[in-house]
């Protein structure tokens, strides 16, 4: 049994804990909101998270 933390740092480790990466595109998000006023303040709330492609 691995007394130290880094001994549990290997490559099974690495390979273990690769499903946490990202991978691929980012999925889109659609967002619904109530009322068209709420469409603007979404918006801007959004708007750094938002790709270059989307729109």
């Amino acid at each position: 049994m691995a007394t130290d933390i880094v001994e549990n740092f290997n490559s099974s480790y690495w390979n273990d804990a690769s499903f946490l990466l990202p991978t691929g595109k980012a999925k889109p998000i659609q967002v619904y909101v109530e009322a068209e006023e709420d469409i603007a303040f979404w918006r801007n709330v959004l708007h750094p998270y938002e790709q270059p492609t989307q729109r």
